[in-house]
């Protein structure tokens, strides 16, 4: 991992947690998440906020990461089969 990333990725980090801090410390009325199968025990709109905010960027990061994995392993066939071409090529002169 370069450092640029491990930067990026824990100044994410930092941000969700100082933004989950500011909205709980902003939003300290009881709520209960309530779901079709699941209830949720009542925790402050703030905490709840947070840990959706936190869930969203990790999703995020995950989904990113498939993506850029999906993305470098088509780039390396196609600089493979770029490879393969040049070497035929070569072969022909």
């Amino acid at each position: 991992m370069t450092w640029l990333s491990v930067i990026g990725y824990f100044g994410l980090l930092v941000l969700c947690i100082l933004m989950g801090l500011l909205a709980s410390m902003i939003n300290p009325d009881l709520v209960q998440v309530n779901m079709h199968i699941w209830k949720s025990p009542e925790a402050s709109l703030g905490l709840v906020l947070a840990i959706t905010l936190a869930m969203g960027c990790l999703l995020g990061v995950l989904v990113n990461s498939v993506v850029l994995w999906k993305s470098k392993r088509q780039r390396n066939k196609l600089r493979k089969q770029l490879d393969n071409a040049l070497q035929r090529f070569e072969k022909l002169q």
